[in-house]
Formats: C-alpha cells, structure tokens, sequence
C-alpha cells in the first residue's frame, strides 16, 4: 500500500462529500472538543490571577465563574439565531460581511485567524501540560512534545471530517463522564460531609499574597477566564458540515457543548473553593493542573484518577481539531473572496481543504517553539481575537434582525443586541487587562492581516484587469513559431525533444553550449548530428534542423542559453519563439540526486525572463520505461 494511502486512507471523490457529513454524535465531538478542552484551563486561568491575593482570591471565584457562565448563555442563544440566519455557515466573517461591510468582516476573520492558530498551539500546550503533571521529568521536552502533538493532530485531520469525528469521540465522551462523574461525587461529599468534607491527596501550599483584591485583579479574572468560551464559533461556521437538517443539527451540538462547558466549568470552581486548591505556574517549581489536583482530592491517586488523567491527556492532545475544521474553512472563504490565495479554496485527496491544514500547522508550530510551548504564556493572547470576532458577528447580526421581515425579528434583534453589549463589555475588558501581558501582539498581527488581505486582493484585481479580453481573437500575421532546442549530446532525450520540434515548426535550432569541452566532443558531435539527424530528414525532403555550438569559456550552461534566445527575440520581434527543453525523468526518488537538474533551472531562468512571445515547452523522457526488466524489478524492489 502506499505511504500516502497508510497514513492520510484512499482518495476520496468529489461524490462522496455527502458520505463525509456529521450527525450530532460525531459533530459534537468534532466542533466541539476545542471548547471543551477549555474545562481543563479555564478556572485555572481565572483562578491563577485571584491566586495574587492569597487565601482571599477563593471568596471571589465563584462570583467570576458565574458572570462568565451568564456570557455563555447569552452567546449560546446568540449563536443559536446566526446558525438560523446563515444555515451556508454562519461564522463571523460572513455575518460580519454581509451586514457591516467588507473592512469589519476583515477584521473578524483576521481575528479568528489569530485565534484558530493560538487554539492548536494551546491545545498542544495544554496536552503535554498533562504529560508533564503525571511525569514532571519530561518538563525539559514540552517544545519537541507539543510539536510532536501538532503534527499528529494534522494527520488525523488530513484524513478527512468524518474520520476526525469518529477518532475524537472516544476520548471527548470518556472525558465527559468522568469529568462530570467525578465533579458529581465531588459535591455529594461536599453536601454530605460539610466541614469534614477533605481532599484525599495533599494540596500545595497557597501563594503568599502579594496584591490586594480590587475591581482591576477581578477584571483580570475575569478577561483570564474567558478563555472558556472560545471554540464556539467553530459550530456556527461549520454548518455546512452537518448531515441534513444541518441547522437543527448545529443547534444541538452547540446547546450541548455549551451546557456541558458551564456544568463543568461550575464544579471545578466549586470544588476548587471547597478544597482550597491552588493554581500554580511552572515558575513555582511545583506545576500541577488545577483540574487534576482537583479530581485528585476528590477520589485519590488511583485507578480513577489515571483513568480520567488518560481521556485528559488524550482530549487535550486533540483538542486543536476545532481550528482544524474552523481555519482551512475561513481561508476557503477568504480565497473564494480572492483575499487569500486561490490554492486554499482547493479540496485535497480527502475533501478537506488541504493547503489551510498545512498553513495552521507551520503557524501553531512557529508560535509553539517562539512561546516556549508553556500555557502561561500563551493564554495571555487567547480570547481577544475570539471576542472581538463574536462582537463584530453579534452587530451584524443586529443589523441583519432589522432589516429582516422575520415575525420574531424583534426577540432575535434583543438577543443578538445583548449579546454584542455584553461580548463588546468583555472585548474591551480583555484588551484593557491583558495589554502588557502580550495582548498588544494580537493587536499589531490583527492589522497586518488586514493589510495582507487587501494587498492580495489588490494583486488578483489587476490580474483580471490585465487577463481580461472583449474583442475577437487576433487572426493576422499567425505562423508557426522559431523552437529553439538546447542538446547536450545525442541520445533518447533529444532525439525526443528534436521530433516534437520538428512536428512543430519548420524553423528548429538546436543549440549546443560548449562548456569547456574538448574539439574532439564538439566534432563528435557534429558527427553523430549529421549521421542521426541531417541525413535522414533530408531523405524524406524534410528541413533538418541546424545545429549551433556556442563558446562558454566561464563554463557557464544556463546564461548563454539565455543570451542566445533573447538575441533571437531581437531579431524577430513579435515573433513567437518556442524553447523545447528535454528533461530525463527519474525513476525513484533517490536517483533525482544522481542527475543533475538543469532542465528545471533552465525552465526556472526562462519563464522569469517574463516575456509573453517567449514559449517553454517541457518535453519529459521516463527513465522507468526504458530500463531493462531486470534492473527495473530490482529497482521496485528497493
């Protein structure tokens, strides 16, 4: 079996898109792990902020947790109307487009863009944060461990949707019950115990406090913890991925995802005041997830504990998928749009948008190595992109209720109008609070993304200008063109390339650039020229093609080649001029060493030359067809 085949399965064809669609089942899994995965960081990161104060930061969790879980419902119900409103795919790109103008749809996707990338490399931060909490001795190899992550979450997703959703479900619904079993356990002890309500394994010792609680440490909490929201965007602007009916199926997995994300969300913080457990970073020498030192003290270090480490682990190695679906489908749209390059509006071998999986890779990987691969560090940039996507989607949504002539226009315009004051509030809260702590990143690489888009626009806008043609074709003064041969000696290439020629034009020359060879090589060849090509095409009263030996004592191969066909050009202006360039095609891989490349240098040289009336015609020789058996056998064997 291929090796293409073994790792990314067959090719798929374009007629079986409708078998790559999701039910709810797989799409849960699929679009929603991401949002998920942030039950593993998000009271963590609220959390790790409240730690500034001390034993105090505790008394002020859960008032954080619940204003955060009252953003989920309001986004919830308004994503719930944008999926009704664009069942084609309802992302904030598109929302914003349609309703508020090209520039702020610009900017929302540049946000989603930022936010996509920064989701996979904190997917991978936080699996191997995982790894490092079980087995602290591997703390030394995040970076190679989060790399190694990223690139198995691009294999998985090369092989299509379907596959993605089925291969996440084992992990995202074991994760949910345990998660939500344990969480569960851990409040029916709390109620039954009370006071003697204690955690099973010893909790680290709470940071001495060094800032005093104020509005500005709860705004921070607050901006922190609202890395639990992002990855619902990724439903609405993939519902076009759903079985039919596709918006009912949407609406589900997001109700599902975001009720699940809230329950957990609640407990953790909960037990985590309950227990006085602490956040720590990777500074304090002692790093452990919070949710992991939660489910610890709950039911210990045994069996469940690993049992529920392992889905962990698992869930957050995965968790980048969300980006996977979301990122390559953006840039689809932006290319459709010709703001990105037309190569990401183009399906791979499994129908997935192939050219976006590879970009989102090299990004998150970049990001990965120049961060350190540490959570800490990367969360300071999560949610401001994703924030002002889903306050830009919400006012056009706005826009979109008032001009609709829908019955329930007006239930719809009051919810999406309360979800951009409230998603608009957080936007600001979050830019405001996590400025220093990298935040102004977000807001140079946002600009420049703009910037990019319009520039790329700009290019295919004059392309068209350019190719574009309203007249009949030109029919004066058509005649075949002069082909130009470059030969290296006699042989099965340029016997090849000299027919084709031939076929073409009556006005061939075969060029020959003496690099430093001896007299006896050029008159060897002059020999087996007149012999093999002059004598027997003037038996059959054909034209044979002359041959010109041209000096290049710098041993110089590509430049006078050059200097001969521009020379050509000049004394044939308008003239079409054909250059038949005949390449020896490996076999194998390997033996692509063995020869050297010239013919793709010379076609390289060519074709920057940048001149319409100068032609490259590429004629390939199969080194594999004309090998002997035997040597051909051996070779397959290889």
């Amino acid at each position: 079996m291929p090796l293409g085949d073994l790792l990314l399965g067959r090719r798929l064809k374009s007629t079986e898109d409708s078998e790559q669609k999701l039910g709810v089942s797989t799409g849960f899994p699929l679009l929603g792990i991401d949002a998920l995965s942030s039950t593993a960081y998000g009271t963590e990161a609220a959390l790790l902020i409240l730690m500034h104060a001390g034993v105090a930061g505790f008394s002020y969790l859960m008032g954080v947790t619940w204003v955060i879980i009252g953003l989920m419902m309001i986004v919830l119900l308004s994503y719930r109307q944008t999926i009704k409103a664009y069942p084609t795919g309802g992302g904030s790109y598109t929302v914003a487009t349609e309703n508020l103008g090209r520039r702020a749809g610009l900017v929302a996707a540049s946000a989603l863009l930022l936010d996509y990338v920064l989701v996979v490399a904190i997917g991978a931060s936080a699996g191997v944060a995982v790894i490092v909490t079980v087995f602290p001795s591997t703390m030394p190899y995040v970076v190679p461990m989060s790399l190694g992550l990223i690139a198995l979450m691009t294999i998985v997703n090369l092989r299509g949707v379907k596959e993605s959703g089925m291969a996440f479900a084992i992990p995202v619904y074991g994760y949910i019950t345990c998660l939500l079993g344990i969480i569960a356990y851990g409040v029916f002890r709390s109620i039954t115990e009370g006071p003697n309500f204690r955690p099973l394994t010893e909790i680290p010792d709470i940071p001495v406090a060094f800032e005093a609680i104020w509005w500005m440490l709860l705004l921070r909490a607050f901006s922190n913890g609202c890395a639990a929201l992002t990855g619902i965007e990724a439903i609405a602007n993939g519902v076009e991925l759903f079985q039919q009916p596709p918006v009912r199926s949407a609406q589900r997995v997001l109700m599902l995802v975001v009720v699940v994300l809230s329950l957990s969300y609640l407990g953790l913080s909960y037990l985590a005041v309950q227990l006085h457990i602490p956040a720590l970073t990777a500074e304090s020498g002692q790093y452990k997830l919070l949710i992991a030192q939660i489910i610890a003290a709950v039911v210990g270090e045994g069996g469940l504990y690993f049992v529920f480490v392992g889905f962990l682990m698992a869930l957050m190695a995965l968790s980048a998928n969300t980006s996977f679906a979301g990122f390559p489908n953006l840039c689809r749209l932006l290319a459709r749009d010709d703001y990105m390059p037309h190569a990401f509006n183009a399906r791979g071998r499994r129908l997935v948008y192939s050219a976006g999986i590879w970009t989102l890779t090299i990004l998150s990987s970049a990001l990965t190595i120049a961060l350190g691969g540490l959570l800490e560090n990367l969360l300071p940039l999560y949610a401001v992109g994703v924030f002002l996507a889903f306050t830009l989607s919400q006012i056009g949504m706005v826009r979109h209720w008032r001009n609709s002539d829908d019955p329930k226009r007006k239930s719809y315009l009051l919810i999406n109008a309360t979800g951009a004051t409230m998603t608009g509030v957080a936007t600001l809260v979050i830019m405001v609070t996590k400025f220093q702590a990298g935040a102004w990143m977000a807001l140079i690489l946002m600009p420049a993304f703009v910037i990019l888009f319009f520039a790329i626009k700009r290019h295919y806008i004059q392309v068209n200008r350019a190719t574009s043609v309203h007249h009949e074709m030109d029919v004066t003064l058509i005649q075949r063109p002069i082909v130009i041969v470059p030969v290296q000696r006699w042989n099965s290439l340029t016997e090849r390339a000299m027919r084709f020629a031939i076929n073409l034009s009556d006005d061939v020359q075969a060029i020959h650039v003496a690099d430093g060879e001896g007299d006896e090589a050029i008159s060897y060849l002059r020999r087996d020229w007149k012999e093999f090509v002059e004598d027997p095409l003037r038996s059959v009263k054909r034209k044979a093609p002359e041959l010109i030996i041209i000096p290049s004592p710098y041993r110089r191969i590509i430049t006078p080649i050059l200097e001969y066909v521009k020379a050509r050009r000049i004394q044939h202006p308008g003239r079409q001029i054909m250059v038949v360039v005949p390449e020896l095609v490996e076999a194998r891989w390997y033996q692509y060493f063995l020869h050297n490349q010239r013919a793709q240098a010379l076609k390289a040289a060519l074709l920057i030359q940048g001149e319409n009336d100068i032609v490259v015609m590429n004629v390939p020789w199969y080194l594999d067809q004309h090998m002997p058996k035997k040597e051909k056998a051996i070779s397959r064997r290889k």
